[in-house]
This record gives C-alpha cells, sequence and structure tokens, in this order.
C-alpha cells in the first residue's frame, strides 16, 4: 500500500495501478477490504490519467469483488457494467468473463437470478471458447449457486460438481473450499443431512489449512444450520459462535445475521428454562 501511494505522489501511475491488480488475490483471501478499496480507486485514477483501459478495467473489475463482499451491490453492479463495456470495446475476452463472473454473484445476493444465471453463462462461454479451466470453474460456481436458489438441485449439484473438478484439475484450494461449501448447501436443501455435513467438514478442513478466515465462517455458519436441523442444538450454536469471532474480526457484515440467531437461540433458550422452572 505505501508503495502505491508513492508512486501516486510521484505521478508513476504505471505503477500505481499495476500494484493493486497484484494485491487482489492478497485482498480476496484476507478480506481487507478497505485497504482493497483504497489502493484499487489509487489505480483507478492512476489508470484513468494515464488513458489505459487495460487497467482501468482490471481494476473495475477488482472493485466489483470488493463492493460485493461488503454488500454495496449498487456499485458493484456500476463497477462491473463499466468494466464490461471496456473489456468489449479493447476485445479482451478473459477480463470479460471475469466481470461476468462478479456480476452473477452480485445479482444472486439481490435475488436477481435469471440475470445472475445468464451473466454466469456468458463468462462460461467465454472461458470454454478461450480455454481457461480455472475460471470455467468460477463460472459454474456462480450457476450451481443461482441453480440452487430457484430450487434446481439437480442441476445445481452438476454445476457444483464440476466447479469442484475444475478446481482439482487446477490446483485451486480456495476455489475447492467454495464449491465443497456449495455442495454441502443444496444438500441440505435437498434434507440429506449426513451429504450436507461431510461436504461442509471437507470445506473447513481446506478453509482452515489455507487461512481464508472468511471462508471458514461462512461454512462454519452453514455447519451449523445443518447440526441444528438435526437436532444438534450445542454444537450448532458452538459453530455459530465461532463464526460470529471470525465475521466480527473481519467487520463483515455477514456478522449481523449470525448474531441475531444466536439471540434468537439465547431467548429461546431462556423461556425453555423460565418455564421448566415454573412447573
Amino acid at each position: 500500500m505505501a508503495a502505491t501511494r508513492h508512486a501516486d505522489q510521484t505521478g508513476d501511475d504505471a505503477l500505481a495501478w499495476k500494484l493493486p491488480i497484484t494485491l487482489w488475490g492478497f485482498f480476496v483471501l484476507r478480506q481487507h477490504w478497505a485497504d482493497w478499496i483504497t489502493t484499487h480507486h489509487i489505480g483507478l485514477a492512476a489508470a484513468r490519467r494515464s488513458s489505459n483501459q487495460f487497467g482501468e478495467a482490471y481494476i473495475l473489475t477488482g472493485l466489483v469483488h470488493a463492493y460485493h463482499d461488503l454488500h454495496r451491490f449498487g456499485e458493484a453492479i456500476t463497477s462491473a457494467e463499466q468494466a464490461i463495456a471496456i473489456w468489449r470495446k479493447i476485445g479482451n475476452r478473459w477480463g470479460e468473463g471475469a466481470a461476468l463472473v462478479f456480476l452473477s454473484l452480485t445479482y444472486r445476493h439481490l435475488h436477481r437470478f435469471e440475470e445472475s444465471i445468464d451473466s454466469a453463462q456468458q463468462a462460461r462461454l467465454i472461458f470454454v471458447q478461450t480455454g481457461d479451466l480455472w475460471c470455467q470453474g468460477w463460472a459454474l460456481r456462480c450457476l450451481g449457486e443461482s441453480k440452487r436458489k430457484i430450487g434446481q438441485f439437480e442441476e445445481a449439484i452438476k454445476n457444483s460438481q464440476q466447479a469442484l473438478d475444475a478446481f482439482r484439475q487446477t490446483a485451486d484450494l480456495w476455489g475447492q473450499g467454495w464449491s465443497l461449501h456449495n455442495l454441502g448447501d443444496t444438500y441440505r436443501n435437498l434434507d440429506l443431512f449426513h451429504e450436507a455435513v461431510d461436504y461442509f467438514s471437507q470445506a473447513l478442513v481446506i478453509r482452515r489449512m489455507i487461512k481464508d478466515r472468511q471462508g471458514e465462517a461462512v461454512t462454519l455458519r452453514g455447519l451449523g444450520a445443518v447440526l441444528y436441523d438435526i437436532g444438534d442444538h450445542d454444537e450448532a450454536r458452538k459453530c455459530w459462535q465461532q463464526a460470529l469471532i471470525i465475521f466480527d474480526d473481519l467487520a463483515d457484515p455477514l456478522a449481523a445475521p449470525v448474531r441475531a440467531r444466536l439471540d434468537k437461540e439465547d431467548w429461546i433458550a431462556l423461556k425453555a428454562a423460565v418455564s421448566q422452572a415454573c412447573g
């Protein structure tokens, strides 16, 4: 970050937009969102000053990801639309596909599932045509999650398994963690709780191994939900409590629903205790 600021202050525009790009993977895994957005805005200004459209589109694509994670969905969509327009103008298909993947994620969180599926399908087609198996995995993961949300569970499992296979072939543990988690979610929706616990547990091992703290918390939340479904409320609470500690530490918006669920369980437990004491 210091080098990015220094490049910006000394007029080295090329370095000021290239450095944030090299940090993207780190920010994705460690969720340093304030630093992520700060460096990318410096880079965006530098790319625009130097009229470098590749740099501008790349930085905008990174911002889509950051804004999505922070639930700033309006800014995510605006950044994605700007990035896609530039990627298409300069003929960079990889960039277009990457921006479409993040746009798909954003649409899904807004429950705009048809648009999410359409964006993911466009991205997948691009990556099939360019022969990029790793990026196909991300498009497939998006497809699987949106299909799950609209109740197309068979298709969701197929797409998530295809994504998992792609990430295994490309040795991407982060992608494997997400795909395993998505399979856990889908099997839970099907009331196949044993399978769900198995997939969540596999995801948790990988996420802890690569120190993906947000991913670990997301999977702990999912595992807690399955354990609650099968009546193991104490273990469910432990999972949610661990997840909340991580979400709070990251200042993640996902902390709020987990805290609300724990508060609800505390109230239920209190009511039960009072009822028992009163006979």
